[in-house]
């Protein structure tokens, strides 16, 4: 599946798993973001999910679930909330798409 839009020069089309790898990117370079990971062994069969981030696409939207390790120590609210708008500002860059929701996971915490 992938995502389709238009512009001046023609049509564009963005797989899923490549906005999955701008949104893993973004959420690696957060503060307090170890790492990321599925954890599910059933999701390594999945194309539309890449390290731990699921991209679907429905019509011009775009919606995202992220299963990340946060640092011990940090305010998870804090940090989750800084990590949804990083993501949604770099997959909205790149792809020139709406970003209409991002799911946050928290799967462990790394001391």
């Amino acid at each position: 599946m992938s995502v389709k839009t238009y512009n001046t020069y023609g049509r564009i089309s963005i797989t899923e798993s490549a906005i999955a790898q701008v949104a893993g990117c973004a959420a690696l370079g957060c503060y307090g973001v170890v790492g990321l990971s599925s954890g599910k062994i059933i999701d390594t069969f999945n194309l539309n999910r890449v390290n731990g981030v699921a991209v679907t696409a429905k019509g011009n939207r775009i919606y995202i679930e992220l299963s990340v390790l946060f640092k011990y120590g940090v305010n998870i609210s804090a940090v989750a909330s800084s990590l949804k708008k990083t993501v949604q500002y770099e997959v909205e860059k790149f792809s020139g798409m709406i970003v209409e929701c991002i799911n946050v996971t928290v799967l462990d915490i790394k001391i």
